[in-house]
């Protein structure tokens, strides 16, 4: 469904990652919710990145943001890089683990509950 919006390479290895249908039902709902074009294809890079990258340690699918190879690949991926690019990225890879089945995923983490004084 998206492989048009990779290119090279990443157009190969989209096609036959076995999580392709999760990727594209996830896609589809950005659409739907009317995220930016640029926004979607950032984070179908970087699901694909995502993939991969577990792919190579054996990690399924429905892993836990806190498993140890999901926050190894955070720290990996965001190295270096500014403060925005770090949200991102931990948004993008809790989007991937947490979206139901129909792609819908709360849109930012919950916030503490308030303390009775």
């Amino acid at each position: 469904m998206f492989s048009t919006w990779y290119s090279g390479d990443a157009r190969d290895r989209y096609r036959v990652n076995p999580h392709k249908a999760r990727i594209d039902q996830i896609g589809t709902r950005l659409v739907q919710d009317r995220y930016l074009p640029d926004v979607i294809r950032h984070h179908l890079h970087e699901w694909l990145r995502f993939r991969t990258y577990l792919g190579r340690y054996g990690v399924a699918a429905g892993a836990s943001p806190s498993n140890e190879a999901v926050r190894r690949y955070i720290v990996e991926r965001t190295r270096g890089t500014s403060a925005s690019h770090r949200r991102f990225v931990r948004g993008s890879v809790r989007m991937f683990l947490e979206s139901d089945d129909l792609g819908r995923c709360r849109r930012g983490v919950g916030s503490a509950r308030p303390v009775p004084l």
